[in-house]
Formats: C-alpha cells, sequence, structure tokens
C-alpha cells in the first residue's frame, strides 16, 4: 500500500501530540516528583546559570575558564620539555 498524503498527515500529527504529552505533560511531572532534579533546578536558578548556555559559554565563569584551559594548552605544547614526566 503507497503512503498517501493524509496517512502522512494522520502520522505527522500522531507525532506532534505524542512529542507535545512527553515535553509538555509528562517531563513536568517528572521533574515535580524527583527531588533531585527539583534541586537542580533551584541551584540554577539561585546562580543564575541555564543549561543551553553551559554548551555556548554564555557564562562568564564558563568563558574564562575556557580560555585559562586553553592558554594551559597552548603553553604546554610550546614548552614539552619542561612539561615531560620523569
Amino acid at each position: 500500500m503507497l503512503p498517501t498524503p493524509v496517512n502522512g498527515l494522520c502520522r505527522l500529527a500522531l507525532i506532534a501530540v505524542a512529542l507535545y504529552l512527553f515535553f509538555g505533560v509528562i517531563s513536568p511531572r517528572i521533574v515535580a516528583l524527583s527531588p533531585a532534579l527539583t534541586h537542580y533546578g533551584e541551584v540554577q536558578s539561585l546562580y543564575g546559570l541555564h543549561s543551553a548556555s553551559v554548551y555556548y559559554t554564555d557564562q562568564p565563569t564558563l568563558a574564562s575558564t575556557l580560555t585559562q584551559v586553553r592558554r594551559a594548552v597552548t603553553v604546554s605544547k610550546q614548552q614539552p620539555e619542561q612539561n615531560a614526566v620523569n
């Protein structure tokens, strides 16, 4: 049986509803029932952190840490004989 546009639209609607139920209904309830996840959210709010910004280094602390690590790696590559472990 060949797929028809109606079948495709029904499948798309079903997937959209399933995603909404998972991310909009089920996931928030799991977070509300988990003390660890609730604490995690409270700590993020307390310090003004956002999970997505960790990956993009939007936080000033993370950006400075990344800069320091890059500087340390660059220096260690320039002076390999001093960093050798005997």
